[in-house]
């Protein structure tokens, strides 16, 4: 006797037990190598002024926009040193490209943000210093 049930409707039920069984365990092995090697983006970036104490981004917005204007007319030092050391784009597209590399960030309205920028870009968001403002990068 090998041990294997002679009966046709035990075997059947052995056999989708082994399928059950090999899929769980493959399931489990893609899912723990995914965990092993994906790596999550992260940044020190939480404000607009974390974009001023680091060199490893260059930081702007488009020409002209509404968010240039309110950086420019709100009355703070750090503000005033972003808008002073900031590479502007003329374009959204621009902007795009720009974040695409890997080494800018864009400080632009949340819901453009949102719809351009979430796709391929890590996006930050905060409310504290500029309503509904967000960096992407």
């Amino acid at each position: 006797r090998s041990g294997i049930p002679n009966s046709p409707a035990v075997r059947f039920v052995l056999i989708i037990w082994w399928f059950f069984t090999t899929i769980i365990i493959s399931m489990y092995t893609a899912n723990l190598t995914a965990f092993i090697t994906w790596e999550q983006a992260t940044s020190d970036i939480h404000s607009l002024r974390d974009l001023l104490y680091q060199d490893k981004y260059s930081w702007g917005t488009i020409n002209g926009s509404a968010e240039q204007d309110l950086l420019m007319t709100k009355k703070q030092t750090d503000l005033d040193l972003i808008v002073k050391n900031s590479v502007n784009v003329k374009t959204i597209f621009a902007a795009v490209d720009e974040v695409k590399t890997g080494r800018h960030v864009f400080i632009y309205d949340d819901l453009s943000i949102g719809y351009m920028f979430r796709q391929f870009c890590n996006v930050s968001t905060f409310y504290n210093e500029l309503p509904t403002y967000g960096l992407s990068f």
